[in-house]
């Protein structure tokens, strides 16, 4: 084992945790609890002995900062220790970013040698750190359980809804409180592990995909939850003005919408503004077009080479697009292919992430191929490439376009998904 809790000199209490290289050993806790962009502050407290680094290592404490798609966002390694040392306080302050969905705090030891104790580790909403303390309430002062019900009279339910009066009936005659939320109530954070031990779902299938963080959020805290009339989380639905839209009918509308959001010049109607040609391969073809009366051409006389277009996309990080083109193609052949693709580069112009959505060999007359693509959240330049690999033949392309499009929201329900 190479971390386990120990009763071995703690910083405060009975225990802590004892981590042992030297193949790396590690603890984390995931935080759903946090608002986008709210201010975060954690400290945590290290003992070490004799930890010697082997290849730049060290027992650390990090905040992981990750988005709705499970990305990483950014992290910090706010506490690298090596050596003999006594226990020392580390603290650290940020605040998380717009695309920021959840957090979680490591304490360990990466490459390197040695022993290192954590305790009194605590991460609170704030920009100032607070030690910790143990405020559970003791064993012989058990409160009345508390529980929250989700009443929001508007929702279309699919499935059997229970009404909300029943639970009501049911928990007076055990004297217990229940406590009704709206949707907006959720939202807005009254679904606390604080405030409720239990949450309760009496819509069947439907639930509105807004409060998806916050049950979450609840449940990851110890929060217990009760859902009944049908298969829970199936049904997610969106409020869009006074009525509520099942969510999978709205992403489909913004994927129709994100469809006809063209790039600048996408159609080439304009020549090559907007476009880099990658050299005379490159060329504007008059009178064949998807639509409009011009296309971007790209020929290739020899097998073993390549060239492309490329165009400079407008998209913000964290977010993600339905990223498309209109293409047409003739006898692509040799080892690889004709293209559509979106790289994507951090500031230092490292690839962070690329996906070709379209490989083909052949030929075909005008079709359309796009994709969903999240934008990496450290992605600073977006390059959609339309050309040939390591191909000879002819590509056309037209009417590229580029739509932002509603993050995917799931709730793991029976599918599994």
């Amino acid at each position: 084992m190479y971390t386990r809790v120990v009763a071995e000199e703690p910083h405060t209490g009975k225990r802590c945790l004892r981590a042992d290289g030297d193949r790396g050993a590690a603890v984390e806790q995931a935080v759903w609890s946090f608002a986008t962009g709210q201010a975060v502050s954690v400290s945590g407290w290290i003992r070490t002995r004799e930890v010697a680094a082997s290849g730049g290592g060290f027992a650390f404490l990090a905040l992981y900062e990750y988005n709705s798609q499970g990305h990483l966002v950014r992290f910090v390694d706010f506490a690298k220790v090596t050596g003999t040392t006594p226990w020392t306080v580390y603290e650290y302050t940020t605040r998380l970013t717009p695309t920021t969905e959840y957090v979680v705090l490591r304490a360990g030891i990466h490459a390197a040698t040695g022993t290192a104790w954590f305790d009194d580790l605590n991460l609170v909403a704030g920009d100032k750190p607070i030690a910790w303390t143990d405020s559970r309430p003791g064993l012989s002062q058990s409160p009345a359980y508390r529980a929250a019900i989700l009443d929001e009279p508007s929702l279309p339910v699919q499935g059997a809804a229970t009404p909300v009066r029943t639970f009501r009936r049911v928990f007076t005659s055990l004297g217990l409180s229940l406590t009704s939320l709206t949707a907006g109530d959720i939202e807005n954070g009254a679904l606390s592990p604080d405030r409720f031990d239990l949450f309760i779902v009496p819509t069947g299938a439907t639930f509105p995909v807004t409060c998806r963080k916050a049950l979450l959020a609840f449940l990851t805290a110890g929060g217990d939850l009760l859902c009944t009339g049908g298969y829970a989380f199936d049904q997610l639905v969106v409020r869009e003005g006074n009525k509520w839209t099942a969510f999978a009918k709205y992403q489909e509308r913004q994927r129709q919408r994100a469809r006809r959001t063209h790039i600048e010049n996408g159609g080439f109607e304009d020549g090559s503004n907007h476009w880099l040609a990658d050299g005379p391969a490159c060329s504007i073809e008059e009178g064949l077009a998807a639509s409009g009366s011009r296309s971007g051409k790209v020929t290739v006389q020899d097998a073993g080479q390549g060239s492309r277009w490329t165009h400079r996309l407008t998209v913000e990080p964290g977010k993600t697009y339905l990223i498309g083109a209109a293409l047409r193609y003739e006898n692509v052949h040799g080892s690889h292919y004709a293209y559509l693709a979106v790289y994507q580069y951090d500031a230092e112009g490292k690839l962070l992430a690329f996906r070709d959505f379209a490989q083909v060999t052949g030929s075909q007359d005008w079709t359309r191929r796009e994709a969903v693509i999240s934008i990496h959240p450290q992605a600073t330049t977006v390059l959609f490439h339309a050309g040939l690999y390591l191909a000879a033949g002819t590509l056309w392309v037209d009417d590229v376009t580029c739509g932002e499009l509603p993050s995917e929201e799931r709730i793991n329900g029976h599918y599994g998904e």
